[in-house]
Formats: structure tokens, sequence, C-alpha cells
């Protein structure tokens, strides 16, 4: 199967989907500006282990995920960088995920290299003049990216800063860890996820379910 942004159309929205060529393509392409790529595969992997909104990981700030020496195992978000104000959200950053371990510990480093001290209560993504990063300077980075993997972007047929979350949150339900998908997608309302924002064959699910009753 060749490599794809898969398209599904939930409601009037439509969701699209790395699938593993996919992932691997972009993995392998690289962004003409080093700063730029590394910060951009480092939110891209964080996206796709944790299933953060790209608001949440550019809220980041550097204390949350740099112990000062390497990359934390996990993140905790603090209540006012989520959508939904009542809690915060604990994601894990379990070392089993390697890439995105390196990505960011990679990123931090020339980070330091290039301007030495950081500050730990600044941002963790930083735009070249060393302000945090917003999302149309992340989206653009991540466009010119996707285009040098030869990948579709844009709204209307391809990768946007919300496709690594759709993908880790698809991923989850089609293999029906739903507990997973509830614990990091950061829903005010859990029912959310399969009406609204996930796309999921549950007829396919249903099937699998009744296979394991048997």
């Amino acid at each position: 199967m060749s490599a794809q942004a898969s398209q599904v159309k939930i409601k009037d929205t439509k969701i699209f989907v790395l699938d593993q060529g996919a992932h691997r393509q972009l993995l392998h392409a690289k962004h003409p500006d080093h700063e730029v790529d590394l910060r951009t595969r480092a939110i891209y992997l964080l996206q796709r282990v944790t299933a953060m909104r790209i608001s949440e990981a550019l809220a980041l700030d550097l204390g949350q995920v740099w112990d000062g020496h390497d990359v934390s195992n996990y993140v905790a978000l603090k209540a006012h960088q989520t959508k939904f104000k009542r809690n915060g959200r604990n994601l894990s950053l379990l070392d089993k995920y390697r890439q995105a371990h390196t990505a960011l510990r990679n990123y931090i480093r020339f980070r330091e290299k290039s301007g030495g001290a950081i500050d730990m209560h600044g941002p963790l993504f930083v735009s070249v003049e060393g302000k945090r990063l917003d999302r149309t300077a992340a989206h653009r980075a991540l466009r010119r990216w996707a285009m040098a993997a030869g990948l579709p972007v844009g709204k209307e047929g391809g990768i946007t800063t919300h496709t690594a979350r759709h993908t880790k949150l698809s991923e989850a339900v089609n293999k029906g860890d739903i507990g997973l998908a509830v614990a990091i997608a950061g829903h005010a309302d859990p029912r959310t996820l399969t009406d609204r924002y996930l796309h999921v064959d549950l007829a396919k699910m249903h099937d699998h379910n009744k296979a394991q009753t048997l």
C-alpha cells in the first residue's frame, strides 16, 4: 500500500490521518532550515505520542518536558494550557517512544548550543526571534516539511497541525483501546470521541468485540 494521508468525513468535518508509510516518509524528509526542521519534527512527534492539541504543545514551557539534562517521561499540562480548564492533564512520554524523546532532546540541545543558557520557565518551542512559537508559524513549517516529503498539505486535502493528534486518537480507538483514547483526548465529554471527533469503523469494532466474547 502506498503512503497516504487518509481522509474521513465526520459530519461536516474532514479529518486526515497518516498511515505508517506516510509517517515514515515524513520523518525521512527534511525542512530546509535545520533549526526549523528540529523544532517541527519535535512538535509533530510530541503530538503523535500524546495526542496534544497544537495549542497545548505550543503553550508548554521548557521545564515541563526537560529536567535540565534530559527529556522527562511524562508531561503535566497545567489547567490554563488545556481547552477544558477544570483539570490539568498528565500525558505519557515514556521511554518506549524513542523517536519523540530523541526529537525533543535534539531540539532542546540545539537551542542550548545556539543561545547558551535557556529559561526553564520560558517557552519550549520558540521562533527564530526567541519568542513563543505561534500556530501560524507552526503550520507554515509543517506544511513546508510535508511538501518536502511529497505529502498532501492543507485543510482541504492533507496534513495540518491537527493530523498527528487525529492519527494517535484514531490509532487508539481502532485498536480497541477506548480507555487510552479517553485519557489522552482531553474532551469535556468523552462521548464525543466516536460521535464527533474520531473516525472509527464501528461495525468492525462491534465484530471484534463480539468475537472476543465467543
